[in-house]
């Protein structure tokens, strides 16, 4: 099987396990949590991706990527990391801040991944040498996009503690 095909088999695999991952269990055990609780462990997932810096390092992809996908897909990832952090600490403490916080976070992230995607589907990413680095797409990027999709949905649904005011 060539890289063309096996690339978008993996991601698409793992965009829909993780997709019925979350469906199935993750968000009706969130779901009956306050919405900043709930929030919590999928910001937590994001604190991860300084891993995104690897696209940086021939020694680790096996060969330079072309600057136009690995600078922004670095960068983009490091700048999510440090505000899923300080949104996971302001959740944690319980912040008055912490949902504008996630909010931001979440919209980074999600316009993040999305560019890197275009970038890395115009730029023909399959086809680069890129070693190890092949699991943050294939595996790490649809997790994250779930995740992402997830925290949006859990910003926009009205609280429990609103929705019992309004009955």
């Amino acid at each position: 099987m060539n890289a063309q095909l096996a690339f978008p088999i993996s991601t698409g695999a793992a965009l829909l396990s993780f997709t019925l991952i979350v469906i199935w269990y993750v968000i009706p055990g969130l779901s009956k949590r306050p919405r900043e609780e709930a929030l919590l462990p999928l910001v937590l997932l994001n604190t991860f991706r300084f891993m995104g810096l690897m696209f940086l390092f021939p020694q680790v992809t096996g060969g330079p990527l072309p600057p136009d996908f690995a600078v922004p897909a670095a960068y983009g990832d490091l700048l999510t990391a440090v505000l899923a952090i300080i949104a996971a600490i302001a959740l944690r403490l319980r912040s008055g801040l912490a949902l504008p916080l996630v909010w931001l976070f979440n919209l980074v992230g999600f316009l993040d991944l999305l560019f890197a995607t275009f970038k890395g589907v115009t730029l023909d990413f399959p086809s680069f040498q890129v070693g190890v680095t092949w699991i943050i797409p294939t595996l790490y990027v649809p997790l994250l996009m779930v995740a992402h999709v997830s925290i949006f949905w859990l910003l926009l649904r009205t609280s429990k503690s609103v929705r019992a005011e309004t009955v």
